[in-house]
């Protein structure tokens, strides 16, 4: 064979290669849009079973009863929810008895005042009744019916994660010595994998609380230097919805800055929610997809990447969930000596220095 002909060969096995690449990445997002009822709660419970991975190991050493260990984690783990929900609860029915009244107030009278203003002599009254039309009990129940609804699928997918994860954690204790007695190479990968897995998880977990916490705080201070009501209830919710990166945080300054428009005149109400904007900005563009990113082991052009096309696949939940599946996906070719690259290229720099 001429050196033509090995060139040409050379060329079709690389074209072939990236054919198959090219269809296997389109079935796998098919498979993934199509198959979301299913894989969703997979991984999420798998998510929720690398990050308890840790805490039942050094549990189990402490305590040496694998019951008690996970009564321990469910009790824990209730009494972090019921606390949380209960503090919720209070501060919510704290602003619905007492400041909902005066903003409807509020709003009735800048109702009023916009109903007899005028602008170039044109009134602008219908506006006005355009509002009322859109904050009509009608279109308020709508929307109760929309939150239950959704609610309610929420608590469905809870199920299905809980009881996946129940049948995980059964299956955690016979998989790896079975896989080990199956394939002793092919054990000694998945224990890396899910090793490096589960200290990825842990950590961007770790990192985002913090992130979350941090966010919420800036934001309550903003909030009580403007005095504006509720503002422990805006605060949960910035702790809540930081929870789905970029997008989230941005979403929890709508209702304060709504309640600010009615609360504070229009240059006080306008200034705090560009504070509230400004600070929001900050971590989404630059705090987060760092830090996040450092942790995780991924650049952070592929953390941002993977929000978006894991939120177009699988939705609110697929911006949670996505960087943590995408550096499962990570670690997973790099154990692979064919898609080896391809892990490379989802890494930050600095991983592959050493090598």
């Amino acid at each position: 064979m001429d050196e033509s002909e090995q060139v040409q060969t050379n060329y079709n096995i690389e074209l072939n290669s990236a054919a198959n690449t090219l269809i296997i990445g389109f079935l796998t997002i098919l498979s993934l849009y199509y198959l979301k009822v299913i894989l969703l709660p997979l991984s999420v419970a798998v998510i929720l079973y690398m990050l308890i991975l840790p805490s039942e190991k050094y549990l189990f050493d402490k305590i040496g009863n694998s019951v008690a260990v996970y009564v321990t984690l469910a009790f824990f783990t209730f009494f972090i929810a019921y606390s949380i929900s209960n503090l919720l609860y209070s501060e919510l029915s704290q602003f619905i008895d007492n400041d909902i009244p005066e903003l409807q107030s509020r709003l009735e009278q800048k109702l009023d005042d916009l109903s007899n203003l005028t602008i170039n002599g044109v009134e602008i009254g219908s506006a006005t009744s355009l509002i009322t039309e859109l904050a009509s009990s009608d279109r308020i129940n709508s929307l109760v019916t929309w939150i239950a609804g959704n609610l309610a699928s929420l608590f469905s997918n809870s199920i299905t994660v809980f009881i996946l994860l129940v049948f995980l954690i059964l299956e955690g204790g016979t998989f790896p010595d079975r896989l080990r007695a199956a394939s002793p190479s092919l054990y000694v990968k998945m224990e890396k994998i899910v090793s490096n897995s589960s200290d990825a998880v842990n950590n961007y977990i770790l990192v985002r609380f913090f992130i979350s916490v941090g966010q919420a705080s800036v934001c309550t201070i903003i909030m009580l230097i403007f005095g504006i009501p509720g503002v422990m209830v805006w605060a949960i919710l910035y702790a809540i919805l930081e929870w789905i990166p970029v997008i989230g945080a941005a979403s929890a300054t709508i209702p304060p800055t709504i309640v600010a428009l009615l609360w504070l005149d229009p240059v006080t109400a306008l200034i705090m929610t560009t504070l509230l904007i400004v600070n929001c900005s900050i971590f989404a563009s630059f705090i987060e997809p760092q830090i996040a990113g450092d942790k995780l082991g991924l650049s952070p052009i592929v953390l941002i990447l993977s929000l978006m096309g894991w939120g177009v696949l699988w939705g609110p939940v697929g911006l949670i969930t996505g960087p943590v599946l995408t550096v499962v996906v990570r670690i997973m070719l790099e154990e692979s000596d064919s898609l080896r690259p391809y892990g490379i290229m989802l890494g930050k720099k600095d991983i592959y220095s050493e090598e």
